[in-house]
């Protein structure tokens, strides 16, 4: 075997192994699709606390007015405080929320079974 032969060896076996890696990139990078979202306990925290300023600003309530607590009241730093949550996780989360729609979705879910558990 001369050097162009080895070359010619290497190269082909680089082409094959480049391409099968990218032929497997797809099936590797689907794996985390789906995954459903772990909520932390500062997720749960703020799950409870939402579900709380939900009830009692009416909004589940179906003939009250809806009375909306504005975040710098100080009935709303009263609500976070009952859930063990300060004004600056509230931000932080609401950020986190914003850049993270599918934790914000699993947020909502169990905002919806704390909902649901309540009216019964």
């Amino acid at each position: 075997m001369d050097v162009q032969e080895i070359l010619r060896s290497v190269r082909s076996r680089s082409f094959i192994v480049a391409a099968g890696a990218l032929l497997a990139l797809p099936f590797f990078a689907g794996c985390g699709v789906g995954e459903k979202t772990s909520l932390d306990m500062i997720d749960r925290r703020f799950a409870s606390f939402y579900s709380d300023y939900l009830i009692r600003s009416g909004v589940t309530a179906e003939d009250d007015p809806v009375v909306l607590l504005r975040p710098d009241s100080d009935a709303f730093v009263t609500l976070l405080g009952r859930h063990s949550l300060t004004p600056y996780e509230f931000n932080c989360r609401m950020t986190r929320y914003r850049q993270q729609p599918e934790r914000w979705n699993e947020v909502l879910l169990l905002v919806r079974k704390n909902l649901q558990k309540e009216k019964t």
